[in-house]
């Protein structure tokens, strides 16, 4: 593979076929994401919003360093219906736009993303607006991220289910986690 070249001295995980003692037959490769955690989530899970609120618990009274970059993930079901691709998620439309404006908030307003987190995990079934103010995000960006759901909807789901499950192969299991390019199963 010519674009395995690239990554010359830097550390990758190779997924392939050993024909040949020491020799391996790539089918692909990712380079490793030294210390970080990946977490896949959907948002309205339970299990999934008690992992989160506990890891961040967990980071806050570690005194690990260099503390590990946290990236958050969200997980969608493709379904087909009426001849058309369409997405989903285990707790339906509501799940969906919550997923949506944590994917919004991650990507534009970094900032208030962990407070908002925090905030969702305590706020029951507050409308989504009022928990973004209630983590300090301003009225005028409020209605941003409700446009740009509106206008980038199905971009944003298939940029986030495509990454799920053809980087990881995570299409289910909320919350799921990966440190350093490997999935593992309990923190």
């Amino acid at each position: 593979l010519a674009s395995i070249d690239k990554h010359a001295g830097k550390p990758i995980i190779v997924e392939g076929v050993m024909k040949v003692a020491g020799e391996v037959e790539v089918s692909q490769f990712m380079e490793k994401r030294a210390n970080t955690l990946e977490v896949f989530v959907m948002s309205l899970c339970p299990f999934a919003q008690s992992a989160t609120s506990k890891l961040f618990e967990c980071l806050a009274e570690s005194k690990v360093t260099p503390m590990p970059s946290l990236e958050f993930h969200y997980l969608f079901y493709k379904q087909v219906k009426d001849g058309k691709e369409v997405f989903t998620s285990l707790h339906g439309e509501e799940e969906v736009v919550e997923d949506l404006v944590q994917i919004v908030i991650r990507d534009s307003f970094p900032e208030s993303f962990v407070p908002y987190l925090l905030q969702r995990a305590v706020s029951g079934k507050s409308p989504w607006m009022d928990v973004a103010r209630g983590a300090g995000v301003n009225e005028a960006n409020v209605q941003k991220i409700a446009q740009w759901i509106k206008d980038k909807r199905d971009t944003l789901i298939r940029k986030e289910y495509d990454y799920a499950v053809t980087r990881y192969g995570i299409a289910d299991g909320s919350p799921s986690f990966v440190w350093e390019c490997d999935r593992i199963t309990n923190l």
